[in-house]
């Protein structure tokens, strides 16, 4: 009596036909998660925000510029530090990130599990000028009255903007 390999061919075509479901359910699992993600594999300034939804990503990137501080070291006088808060120092990401997203289409996020996608360089920072007057207004060694000429400068105020010019 031959052998029966409708059966075993049954079993392989359903085999076959699970797989392709699981693949596609996968896949479509995939994109619906990086609907609002970055893409694995993204960076922006050097920071990963792979997985990250727009706004983490946002403070994220604004946290790491909210550890910088300015240090003044002024001849014969205590040095000074402007902190990012002191000045409200942030990026002004303006339609940066959502440029970033747009050009990831949920449905090719396999595609980033293959290659990087970098952004650098694309977001101003800006800050507020009157706090920055404010604190630089209570340096005592940026107070015209006590500035003396150094070494043939002098202390010279223009416009809210602090210069040592030659004279």
């Amino acid at each position: 009596m031959p052998a029966d390999n409708g059966g075993m061919t049954m079993n392989v075509k359903k085999l076959c036909l699970i797989g392709g479901i699981v693949l596609v359910l996968g896949y479509i699992s995939g994109a619906v998660y990086y609907y609002e993600r970055f893409f694995y594999n993204t960076e922006v300034y050097g920071i990963d925000i792979s997985n990250m939804k727009m706004e983490a990503a946002k403070a994220v990137v604004q946290d790491k510029l909210s550890h910088y501080t300015l240090r003044i070291r002024a001849r014969e006088h205590e040095d000074v530090w402007i902190g990012t808060s002191d000045i409200h120092l942030h990026y002004d990401f303006g339609s940066a990130f959502e440029d970033l997203k747009s050009a990831q289409p949920m449905w090719n996020w396999p595609v980033g599990y293959l290659r990087r996608s970098r952004r650098d360089g694309d977001f101003p920072i800006v800050f507020d000028e009157k706090m920055l007057n404010d604190v630089l207004e209570t340096f005592s060694f940026l107070q015209e009255e006590k500035h003396e000429e150094t070494e043939g400068c002098i202390y010279i105020g223009v416009s809210g903007r602090y210069r040592l010019q030659n004279h």
